[in-house]
């Protein structure tokens, strides 16, 4: 069964760069799925339809904005068992597009030291809570570098704050990002921004199946940005529910 198309599929279907831009500045991932579909493989496959079906002038407008969010054309679709933005193009005959891929592909590879400067190097960060028989273990290991990247998290001083998600980490679930994201904002104004643009990237998550709350998430990563960022610790309230046998946490 065919699932709804999200909001940012939309403006992409109706080549809308600029409800796109707003979509993706409240939050939106850039690298956000539809029915297997990437943003940006649902951007080539759109303006190559608009070029083949409708007569349209070929063109990359959609495809190249996507790529200054941090999109990368070479990611692999379906929980990354698919096809790669790249291999579209090729496909379809974009050759526009993949003129835009085998650029963007080059001056990543040439400009890698100057386009990432470290910020934080690769650190983790062990969140435990045990008050009972069992408790909750979650490890998250990222780091932060001087550019922009996929999704914006709030502007800090005037200047924005990024997140994005790379390596394991990529693989999670859309809600297990989307409570990752919540726990950088809680902490996103108290960090000092060194840059015009940083972008904290999570590498992986990991944690044990059987004593894991996916809420704590929200909690791991907003410590692990306290550390990363030097920032005075969030005051949290912790605590086992024995009726439900389950935790839970508020932050005071």
């Amino acid at each position: 069964m065919t699932e709804p198309m999200p909001p940012p599929h939309v403006a992409v279907e109706q080549e809308d760069v600029e409800r796109l831009r707003d979509l993706l500045d409240a939050g939106g991932d850039v690298h956000e799925e539809w029915n297997g579909m990437s943003l940006l493989a649902h951007a080539v496959d759109t303006e190559a339809d608009g070029a083949a079906q409708a007569g349209d002038p070929l063109h990359v407008d959609t495809t190249a904005y996507l790529l200054s969010r941090g999109a990368d054309p070479t990611r692999r679709g379906q929980g990354g068992g698919g096809s790669t933005a790249v291999e579209d193009a090729q496909a379809s005959g974009h050759w526009l597009a993949s003129a835009l891929f085998a650029e963007w592909t080059r001056l990543r590879g040439n400009n890698a030291a100057t386009s990432a400067r470290p910020v934080v190097p690769l650190m983790s960060l062990d969140y435990r809570l045990l008050r009972s028989a069992w408790g909750i273990a979650i490890s998250v290991k990222g780091k932060a570098v001087a550019r922009a990247g996929a999704r914006r998290v709030r502007k800090v001083d005037g200047r924005p704050l990024w997140l994005e998600f790379a390596g394991a980490a990529a693989e999670l679930p859309a809600s297990s990002r989307d409570l990752l994201l919540v726990g950088l904002s809680r902490v996103a104004p108290e960090i000092a921004l060194p840059t015009e643009s940083v972008t904290v990237v999570v590498d992986d998550v990991a944690y044990a199946d059987t004593d894991f709350q996916a809420e704590f998430l929200e909690i791991a990563m907003c410590r692990w940005a306290e550390r990363a960022f030097g920032v005075q610790p969030r005051g949290a309230e912790e605590w086992f529910d024995a009726d439900a046998q389950r935790y839970r946490f508020s932050w005071t």
